[in-house]
């Protein structure tokens, strides 16, 4: 049900079906010819190896998805987008799982790196042993070529404990099985008495016979390769990406490619590779993943502002773990704003746009151009400043209290006041559960803005007028009340947005800041 309601809510324009078996599956999908595949190996099913192979001869053109406890990061990695099937880690991760769902049905614009666009046309042996692996069977697979070699691989219990082709057995044969082309694998029960030539955790011998493989295939190329034909030029905004997702990557490059075809789309799996891209080709905005292989995005937005070439450029952060993601935005003035996973693809757009028309960050850092306000009596009446869009106003100047007379007369009475003071409203950060996003509007003055946080924080509203206890209606003072809150229920709708939320104390300790005293006019104060 988690899976189908997630599926809803990243691919809201297509038809979305659930089998609860193979045959089921068959069925459902000769009618309503899917796109994309995803199964959940939880529990394991059986007969997996022959699914696939029906899929790839009726459906050639299709993606798949799975969904097993037990997968290689490293395996994704090296096989990247030219896989058959792409595998996803459960219980997974929301973010990752809607960056995949979308970037499986998008357009691919943009490879993030060289390589095929992986369909089940190109479903090969090393998917179905890996596939298989995850379902953790026991079972003997045979193996036959398109040129008539017969050999045979053996499981048990999710692992690969044996395989012979020919004269040829263990992890010699099982790589010369990997190589055939075209290769047609079928099941059958396993023996009882069996001979065992591998004992080898399967994703180390995966990985280790796919970077044999790739080592192999770059020795075959030639020399002197012919020069790629360069794509036509683009003169739109250069945005950069980095990820190391590299079907985020995907995603965001085909949602970008598709708002502005003129967008210039560069990506980087790691923080290395995108602080090179930022210095060499100066890009107009930086979407960056705080949680990357490498390193992590609040030592990526340090480095940007070290170096002069790229420290005016604005910062996008994107990031599911949200106490991380706010204390970046704060701490770093080119954090221009921050965007919690997992997102939508319109989210993302406006978010972009926003930024790029508001340029290249202000030469000097917002917390060394925002010098308090000089001392002034009585202090201007301005209308109360909105709270910043991230839901932390802390970062909004506020008007000093104005310096006391060395020998002050009797103080004449104070002019009216036509509306509260700007207050400094303080709010506590948000609890590490995601959120919808939801666009917020920057501020209408008091520049250089804070960096905005894409999390829901109504606007506090001014309290109405209310009389003193001497009968004298008097101006109200705004107050702020900062408490640390932890969640203990959340409750969605069906599209995954927040509809209720239960809450209770966090810490003991509450802050209160308030307005001049003088706009109190004698009026007594309690506390309690």
């Amino acid at each position: 049900m988690a899976i189908s309601v997630a599926l809803q809510k990243f691919a809201p324009l297509h038809e979305v079906q659930v089998a609860h078996g193979f045959e089921e599956a068959e069925t459902i999908a000769a009618t309503m010819r899917p796109e994309l595949f995803v199964l959940d190996l939880d529990p394991p099913p059986s007969g997996e190896i022959e699914f696939f192979n029906q899929l790839k001869a009726q459906y050639p053109e299709a993606r798949a998805l799975v969904i097993a406890a037990g997968t290689s990061r490293e395996l994704r990695s090296e096989r990247g987008t030219g896989s058959a099937i792409q595998f996803i880690e459960k219980p997974f991760d929301l973010a990752e799982f809607g960056a995949a769902v979308q970037a499986l049905l998008g357009p691919w614009a943009v490879l993030p790196t060289p390589g095929l666009r992986g369909t089940l046309r190109d479903l090969q042996v090393i998917d179905l042993l890996e596939l298989k692996c995850l379902a953790g069977g026991t079972a003997l697979v045979r193996v036959e070529s398109d040129d008539g070699k017969v050999g045979e691989i053996h499981f048990q219990k999710g692992q690969i404990s044996h395989a012979a082709a020919d004269s040829v057995m263990g992890l010699p044969a099982l790589e010369e099985m990997v190589r055939w082309t075209g290769a047609l694998l079928t099941e059958a029960e396993l023996p009882g008495d069996v001979p065992r030539t591998i004992d080898i955790d399967w994703r180390v011998v995966l990985l280790g016979i796919i970077r044999k493989m790739e080592s192999l295939r770059r020795r075959r190329m030639p020399a002197v390769a012919p020069p790629p034909r360069p794509p036509p030029a683009k003169k739109g905004k250069k945005i950069l990406v980095i990820d190391d997702t590299e079907m985020l990557l995907i995603f965001v490059a085909d949602v970008l490619a598709t708002a502005d075809q003129n967008f210039q789309i560069l990506t980087a799996p790691t923080g290395a590779e995108g602080l090179q891209l930022a210095a060499s080709e100066r890009p107009d905005l930086i979407l960056l993943d705080y949680s990357l292989t490498d390193t992590t995005g609040d030592k990526i937005c340090r480095a940007l502002l070290e170096n002069p070439v790229t420290a005016r450029i604005p910062v996008l952060m994107m990031s599911g773990h949200l106490t991380e993601l706010t204390k970046t935005a704060e701490q770093y003035e080119n954090v221009a704003m921050a965007m919690p996973k997992p997102f939508l693809s319109g989210a993302l757009i406006i978010a972009v746009e926003k930024l790029l028309a508001a340029g290249p960050l202000p030469p000097a850092s917002r917390r060394e151009t925002a010098p308090p306000a000089p001392p002034a009596s009585p202090p201007p009446v301005e209308e109360p400043a909105p709270v910043s869009p991230n839901g932390h106003g802390d970062k909004v100047a506020a008007a000093a209290e104005p310096a006391p007379p060395v020998a002050p007369p009797p103080p004449p009475p104070p002019p009216p006041k036509t509306g509260p003071e700007p207050a400094t409203p303080v709010l506590p950060p948000p609890a590490p559960t995601p959120v919808p996003p939801v666009v917020s509007t920057p501020p209408k003055s008091a520049p250089p803005a804070a960096p905005e946080i894409l999390v829901p924080a109504p606007p506090p509203q001014a309290p109405p007028a209310s009389p003193s206890p001497a009968g004298v209606t008097v101006s109200p003072t705004e107050l702020s009340v900062t408490l640390a809150l932890k969640i203990v229920a959340m409750q969605f709708t069906s599209s995954f947005e927040m509809e209720t939320a239960r809450m209770q104390p966090f810490d003991r300790i509450v802050s209160v800041k308030m307005g001049e005293k003088t706009e109190l006019n004698g009026v007594p104060l309690e506390s309690g």
